[in-house]
């Protein structure tokens, strides 16, 4: 090889090499740029498909406390407190049981998401028509063991205008109890809370049997 020759070969290989390294310079900047993006995308997409996954939990364990509350299968008021039992406590008892029943199910279905904070869950019977939330007609129940007073249960009738509705409300607070950590910005994206919501007519004849 000539002196000529391997001059040009080493400035060839000079120019090759910090060609190289321009290139990989440029695609390490690239990728800075580009990786954010990406990563809160792929963020974004991971929070929401859990969200949507308790949304739906939520809202099948709201619909299974109010199967549970109508279709439970129940002892007799007498059997219970032992003594004959007047109209008013077979009402009293029928809807302690139901939606104790309701809640236990409820609680049941929704026992996945209380690793990180347990749903609250809140039945309630009111009138149909009534907005169960605020009615002055209304009965609740916040735990397994449900009593219901003297007097407060409500009056249902056996057709539709004069019948009861059965509420389940199951609600998560994901905002303080997020099912995966939030990114910085992101958590303004991602609700406050989650509900799950069913309601199913009550016949008032179950209350007198």
């Amino acid at each position: 090889m000539t002196e000529g020759n391997a001059s040009f070969q080493m400035v060839r290989h000079r120019h090759n090499g910090t060609g190289s390294k321009a290139q990989a310079g440029a695609t390490a900047i690239e990728f800075a740029f580009v990786f954010p993006v990406l990563f809160l995308l792929f963020y974004g997409i991971l929070t929401y498909g859990v969200v949507f996954l308790m949304r739906l939990g939520l809202q099948h364990s709201a619909e299974e406390g109010a199967r549970a509350a109508l279709h439970h299968p129940l002892g007799t008021c007498a059997a219970s407190l032992g003594h004959p039992c007047d109209a008013d406590e077979q009402a009293q008892f029928q809807l302690s049981s139901r939606l104790g029943a309701g809640y236990a199910v409820s609680a049941q279905r929704a026992q996945w998401m209380d690793y990180r904070a347990a749903p609250t869950i809140v039945l309630r019977v009111c009138p149909v028509g009534q907005d169960c939330a605020v009615s002055s007609s209304v009965v609740s129940c916040g735990s397994a063991d449900c009593v219901i007073g003297a007097g407060a249960a409500p009056v249902c009738g056996s057709d539709f205008a004069t019948s009861c509705q059965v509420v389940v409300t199951v609600t998560y607070d994901y905002e303080n109890a997020p099912f995966l950590p939030t990114v910085p910005g992101l958590g303004l994206l991602t609700p406050k809370a989650l509900m799950g919501q069913a309601r199913l007519l009550l016949d008032g004849r179950a209350l007198r049997s």
